[in-house]
C-alpha cells in the first residue's frame, strides 16, 4: 500500500470569509495596530508628520519580517526538525526556508529606501543633541545590515537575528532621541515593543505564508506532525509578544503622561483607543483559532487529533 496523502480539509473554502481566514486576519490586524502605533509615536507625538509615520512603518514591517523568520528558524524550525528528523521533514523545512528568502528578499529593498527618506528628517532634530543621537543610531542601522548580510552569507542565522533585532532597536532609538534623546526608559520600553511587534508579525507572515504553503506540496503524516509541532511553538511566542506589546505600550503612556488620562487628548486620544481595540482584537482571534480548530486548513497542523485515518474518504490510500 503506498503512502497515504493526508487530504486538505473540506472546510478550506476559496473565498475569504471562512474560518480558516483568521490567522489571515490576525496578521493583517497585526500589521494595523503597527501602523497605529508609528502614526502616535512618529506622526503625532513627535510631530514628525504621517509621511514620516509611514517610513517608519515600512521600516517596521520590513525589518520585522525578517527578524520574525529568522526567530521562526532558531526558536521554532530548527528544534523541530531536530526532533522530527525523518527525510519529510528535512525537506519541508527546506521549502519553508527557501519561500522565506524570496520574501525576504523584497523586505530589504522595502527597509533600504524607507531609512533613505527617513534619513534627513532625522537628522533635521529640534536640538543639536538629538541630531547627533539619530546620526549614531544611523550609524548602528547601517552596522546591523552589514552583520546581517555576513549572517545570510555564512548561514549563521543567529547573527542574522540578532543583526535584524538590532535594527529594531536603531528603529526605536531613531524615534525616541527625536525629541526626547535622553530619555532611556522610553527608549527601553519603544524597543522592547517593537522586538515583540516584529516577532509576532514576523512568525505570522511565515505561519500564513510559508509553513502552509510548504506542507500543502507534500501532505504526508511527517509533514503535517512537524507543522503542528512548528505552529505550537509559534504559540509560545505569541503568547509572549502579546503581553509585552500591552505592558510595553501602557509603560509608554506613562512615560509621556504619567498615567495622566486627562491630558491624552485629541487624535493621540483616538489613535490610543483605536490600538487598544485592535490588540483586543487580536486576544479574541489568538484565543478563537485553537478553540475552532481554525489555525490552519491542513487537517492536523492545528490539532494533531484532526489527522484523517488512513482508508478514509479523501486520504489518498490505494
Amino acid at each position: 500500500m503506498a503512502t497515504a496523502a493526508l487530504h486538505v480539509t473540506a472546510a478550506d473554502a476559496t473565498g475569504l470569509l471562512n474560518k480558516y481566514a483568521l490567522p489571515k486576519v490576525a496578521m493583517v490586524v497585526i500589521a494595523g495596530a503597527a501602523g497605529v502605533g508609528c502614526a502616535l509615536t512618529v506622526a503625532v507625538d513627535a510631530g514628525m508628520g504621517y509621511a514620516a509615520a509611514a517610513g517608519a512603518y515600512l521600516v517596521l514591517m520590513a525589518v520585522g519580517t525578517a527578524m520574525g523568520g529568522h526567530l521562526w528558524q532558531v526558536w521554532v524550525l530548527s528544534p523541530v526538525r531536530k526532533l522530527v528528523g525523518a527525510a519529510d521533514g528535512t525537506a519541508y523545512a527546506e521549502r519553508q526556508v527557501r519561500l522565506f528568502g524570496r520574501i525576504e528578499a523584497w523586505a530589504w529593498p522595502v527597509a533600504a529606501l524607507a531609512l533613505t527618506w527617513l534619513a534627513p528628517r532625522y537628522l533635521a532634530a529640534p536640538s543639536g543633541t538629538a541630531a547627533r543621537a539619530e546620526a549614531w543610531a544611523l550609524v548602528a542601522a547601517a552596522l546591523g545590515l552589514a552583520l546581517w548580510a555576513v549572517g545570510r552569507r555564512t548561514g549563521r542565522t543567529w547573527l542574522s537575528l540578532a543583526a535584524t533585532a538590532g535594527l529594531l532597536v536603531a528603529a526605536a532609538a531613531l524615534q525616541v532621541w527625536y525629541d526626547r534623546p535622553g530619555d532611556m526608559a522610553l527608549l527601553a520600553w519603544r524597543a522592547l515593543h517593537l522586538l515583540a511587534v516584529g516577532a509576532w508579525f514576523g512568525g505570522a507572515v511565515w505561519n500564513v505564508a510559508i509553513a502552509v504553503r510548504a506542507a500543502r506540496e507534500d501532505l504526508r503524516t511527517p509533514v503535517v506532525i512537524m507543522a503542528h509541532l512548528q505552529l505550537e511553538r509559534f504559540r509560545a511566542v505569541v503568547r509572549l509578544a502579546l503581553p509585552v506589546v500591552l505592558l510595553t505600550g501602557l509603560l509608554q503612556l506613562h512615560d509621556l503622561f504619567a498615567w495622566n488620562a486627562g491630558a491624552i487628548q485629541g487624535a493621540f486620544r483616538t489613535l490610543v483607543l483605536v490600538k487598544l481595540g485592535l490588540v483586543g482584537l487580536l486576544v479574541v482571534i489568538f484565543n478563537t483559532c485553537p478553540m475552532w480548530h481554525a489555525c490552519s486548513p491542513i487537517a492536523g497542523m492545528c490539532v494533531l487529533d484532526d489527522l484523517p485515518v488512513a482508508g478514509t474518504e479523501g486520504d489518498g490510500a490505494s
